[in-house]
């Protein structure tokens, strides 16, 4: 088991990989996809870069190698071919639909850390109280 060393980072990416828009708000960007792209693109960077920060701090780097490879992945594949430039708006749909594909593998697995980390607390507390308790009751023989 991996122990949590931030909570308080791991909770937000959990509350951040968990968030949902409504489905009509989804259908009224359709039509303005441009912007959309724009904005999703941003909000993609800056959580890329949180994502990476708790990944990195949280000594998760199975995750943080995984996601750059797969965002890195079409970039990197479209230089060679010079496709950058001519194909810019679908290599960037590409990554994008990797990067939100990411976001959903690693959402139950954050949960996981959570639970595990929550499960181990609960027990620590366990252990501590039933300490307290002997001690409690060691000192009550003695008197």
């Amino acid at each position: 088991m991996h122990k949590i060393k931030n909570y308080d980072h791991v909770n937000r990416i959990s509350r951040i990989l968990n968030y949902e828009l409504a489905s009509s708000v989804l259908f009224m960007l359709s039509f303005i996809h441009g912007i959309f792209l724009a904005f999703a693109s941003i909000a993609a960077i800056i959580f890329a870069l949180y994502l990476l920060y708790v990944l990195f701090n949280e000594e998760r780097y199975g995750w943080a190698v995984t996601f750059i490879i797969l965002i890195s992945f079409p970039i990197l594949l479209s230089i060679p071919l010079g496709l950058v430039t001519d194909y810019f708006s679908i290599i960037s749909m590409i990554t994008l639909l990797l990067f939100y594909l990411f976001c959903f593998m690693i959402k139950s697995s954050v949960k996981e850390w959570i639970n595990e980390y929550n499960w181990a607390e609960q027990l620590e507390a366990q252990k501590r109280e039933k300490i307290d308790k002997q001690n409690n009751f060691n000192i009550t023989d003695i008197m």
